[in-house]
Order: structure tokens, then C-alpha cells, then sequence
């Protein structure tokens, strides 16, 4: 079998190497036309991608276009907005420069009409003040010769006598130097003496003063007592109640007023229990007062309430104050 075929390998060998010439010539063909076509493919396919490219760049350029114009559009109705804002605005603008040229106007006119009337005011002010000026002097000079109208009197108000036996009534009705007629004036009408019920009445005005002046109210306890001494002008109580009204007037520091209320006191009531409160109280007003003659004027007062009333309490209180001075 095998020499058989070495015989005829030599014969056979040309024929077979021709069949597979020819075989790898089909085979070669049929890779080539599959190369052929797989490039055709890649072609179609390398078209189809630049295609889908163009069709997307365009697209997004399209859509970029149409987002500018959007914008465009956008930026339009903006400016249109902005262009009514500034109209807006603008007319705004002309309005509150009138409303300021008118208030300027109306500012300059309430300025003019301002400073008319300040000059006006300052005129009656001067006017004022010339009159305030003129009756300060009188008034000084009124104070001036009221204290020494008191002075006088009291300086030379002789010695208080002893004081009488003790009345069962309360003080001596006196009738004091204020309810005195003066010349011209009808006579005053006695005042009689009235049921219980009038001097209840009278004690109640007394007591509703004399509770004021407690209470610190000065003005409304000089008030009071003034209408006691108006309406019972010879009432058990006309003594006290003068001291108090010369006491709301030294604590409402009218001690001119004061001093010529205690002066009454002292006038009208000597020997009242009153009478050395009186003069002590007077020469503390007098202390008050400025200038050296009212202060010698003090000094004088307490000697003498030392020289009348020498067992009083006053009196240890005026020791005291002339050692302070």
C-alpha cells in the first residue's frame, strides 16, 4: 500500500498541488469579497455617523438659535418693562419736583410770615419785659417798706404785760387790725353770737384750715385761713388762726407777708399763747431776708422776746439762735 503510493505520488502530486492552487484562489476570493464587503459596511456606516453628526449639529444649532431668540425676546419684553419703568419713573420725577418747588414756595412763605411774627413777639416780649422790670422795682420797694413798716413795730412794740387770768372762752375777742373800718367803709356788721350750730361751723372751718397746713398744703391753708378771719372776724379762734396764715406764709417763703401777719398777732393778741411764738417766728423770717439791717433787725427780736416772754420755750430757742449768729 505504501509503495503503491509512492508510485503514484509523483504522478498524482501535480494534479493535487493545481487543486489547491485553485482552492486557496477561492478561498482568497471569498476573503477579499468579505473584506469588500465589511468596508462597505464600515463605509455605510462611517456616512450614517457623519449624517447622524450633521442632523444632531443641527438640531443643537437650531436649538441654540432658538434659545437666542428666545432670549432676544425675552431681552425685548425687558427693555419694553423697562423703558414703562422709566416713563414711570420719569413722571414720578416731574411730580415731586413740583411738589418741591411748591413746598419751597410754601416754606419760604411760612418763613417770611414766621419771622414777622417772631419780631412781633419779640417786640411785646421787650414791651414785657420793660413793664416786668418796672413793677419788680415797685414791688421791691413795696417789700421794702412792708418790712420796715414791720420792723418799726416790732422794734418798738412796748413790753407784753402779764397776761390777764385765763378766760374760760379761749383768748380775748379782740377785734384785729384787718377787720378795723377804714374811712369811707360802712360799719361792719356785728357778728352775732349764733346758735351751737354757727360755732360748730366755725370750729370746722378752723379745723379743715388748721389740717391743710399739716398736711404741707401751704397755699390752700393760707386760702383757708383767710376765709376763717373773713367770716368770724371776732371767732374764738381769730388769734391762732392769724399765726397759721403767717406760718403758710413763711413756708410758702413769702416772709415780707409773713412777718406783718405775726406783727398782727403780737398787735392785737399781746398776751396770747401765741404772742411769743409770733416773735420768734418773725425774727426767723427776718433772718431770712437778705441784707445786714434785717439781720441786726432779728437780732433785736429774739432780745426782746428773751426780755418779755423769759420763761417761754421761744425764749430758749432765741438764746440759741442769737449764738449762732
Amino acid at each position: 500500500m505504501n509503495r503503491l503510493a509512492l508510485v503514484l505520488l509523483p504522478v498524482v502530486a501535480p494534479f493535487l498541488v493545481q487543486c489547491a492552487a485553485q482552492q486557496d484562489i477561492v478561498t482568497l476570493d471569498q476573503r477579499v469579497r468579505q473584506n469588500d464587503t465589511h468596508l462597505e459596511t464600515l463605509r455605510r456606516d462611517l456616512e450614517d455617523l457623519r449624517g447622524q453628526q450633521a442632523a444632531s449639529r443641527g438640531k443643537a444649532e437650531r436649538s441654540e438659535l432658538e434659545a437666542v431668540q428666545r432670549r432676544q425676546a425675552e431681552m425685548g419684553d425687558l427693555l419694553d418693562q423697562l423703558k414703562a419703568e422709566l416713563l414711570r419713573v420719569g413722571g414720578r420725577m416731574d411730580e415731586v419736583t413740583h411738589q418741591k418747588q411748591r413746598l419751597s414756595s410754601d416754606y419760604q412763605s411760612a418763613k417770611t410770615d414766621l419771622q414777622t411774627r417772631l419780631d412781633g413777639l419779640a417786640t411785646t416780649v421787650e414791651g414785657l419785659g420793660q413793664r416786668l422790670a418796672r413793677m419788680e422795682g415797685e414791688v421791691e420797694a413795696l417789700k421794702g417798706a412792708r418790712i420796715d413798716t414791720a420792723a418799726d413795730l416790732a422794734v418798738t412794740a412796748p413790753p407784753a404785760k402779764p397776761a390777764a387770768p385765763a378766760f374760760p372762752g379761749g383768748p380775748q375777742p379782740l377785734e384785729p387790725a384787718s377787720a378795723k373800718r377804714k374811712p369811707g367803709e360802712p360799719e361792719p356788721a356785728a357778728t352775732p353770737a349764733g346758735p351751737a350750730t354757727d360755732s360748730t361751723r366755725e370750729q370746722a372751718l378752723y379745723d379743715a384750715a388748721l389740717g391743710l397746713f399739716r398736711n404741707n398744703q401751704y397755699a390752700e391753708a393760707r386760702q383757708a385761713f383767710g376765709d376763717y378771719l373773713a367770716k368770724y372776724p371776732q371767732g374764738k379762734m381769730v388769734a391762732n388762726a392769724r399765726f397759721w396764715l403767717g406760718d403758710s406764709l413763711y413756708r410758702l417763703e413769702e416772709f415780707e407777708m409773713a412777718i406783718l401777719e405775726y406783727q398782727k398777732v403780737l398787735n392785737d393778741f399781746p398776751t396770747h399763747e401765741k404772742a411769743a411764738a409770733a416773735l420768734l417766728k418773725q425774727g426767723l423770717a427776718f433772718e431770712q431776708l437778705k441784707g445786714p439791717d434785717n439781720k441786726e433787725t432779728a437780732r433785736i427780736l429774739y432780745k426782746k422776746l428773751i426780755a418779755d416772754f423769759p420763761k417761754s420755750e421761744q425764749a430758749e430757742q432765741a438764746k440759741k439762735q442769737l449764738e449762732k449768729m
